[in-house]
């Protein structure tokens, strides 16, 4: 389930962390050693971490977080979003700040439960903002989140354009060489998921 939220009403924290918490003891059972990434409520909002309900001797629990702050600036011109984010905003430096409050956040949590936080997306919708701007914001974006000790971050995917799409971004690149395609490069290569938690 990808961002949980309560928009339709149906999916409140409570019922969000009884459905993850279940499933976590229910892999368990049969693998005490998977690593299972959770998803906090409101789009992986870094806000709602504290709200998780997670076993905190669990060592092999990962937290997701989506950062797209500032909105106004990562959304503009997205066809699914309302007519307010079609104006044209360029970048400004000060628009870290936003991106900043939720490592802010997420690197308390780590420090208080010791359990690791990724930023699992980031990034801007790029049809109506300049390479440079795309630029400034995911350099920045990407030394804050070094800053913050959310380093650690990489993408796994199998295919060309997985790997591009992480130079864009500029983070490692972890080739899955058990899936459809093969890149130019690759940062390191795994053999199987399980084979991450030796990287």
């Amino acid at each position: 389930y990808n961002e949980p939220n309560n928009y339709s009403g149906k999916i409140s924290d409570a019922k969000w962390n009884y459905i993850q918490f279940s499933a976590v003891a229910a892999i368990r059972k049969i693998d005490e050693d998977r690593v299972v990434c959770l998803s906090p409520m409101n789009f992986n909002s870094a806000h709602k971490l504290s709200s998780m309900l997670v076993k905190r001797s669990d060592k092999h629990i990962v937290a997701d977080v989506h950062n797209y702050a500032p909105m106004r600036f990562t959304h503009q011109g997205a066809e699914w979003m309302d007519d307010s984010y079609k104006a044209e905003i360029p970048f400004s430096q000060d628009m870290m700040n936003d991106f900043e409050q939720a490592l802010i956040v997420a690197e308390e949590y780590q420090k208080e439960t010791g359990i690791k936080v990724i930023i699992g997306e980031f990034g801007v919708y790029e049809k109506q903002v300049s390479e440079e701007d795309v630029s400034q914001f995911l350099s920045g974006a990407v030394k804050l989140m070094e800053k913050h000790n959310i380093t650690n971050c990489a993408y796994v995917g199998d295919t060309q354009g997985d790997y591009e799409a992480t130079v864009d971004a500029g983070i490692d690149f972890i080739w899955a060489d058990y899936g459809f395609g093969k890149p130019e490069r690759c940062d390191a290569v795994i053999h199987s998921f399980k084979e991450l938690l030796n990287l």
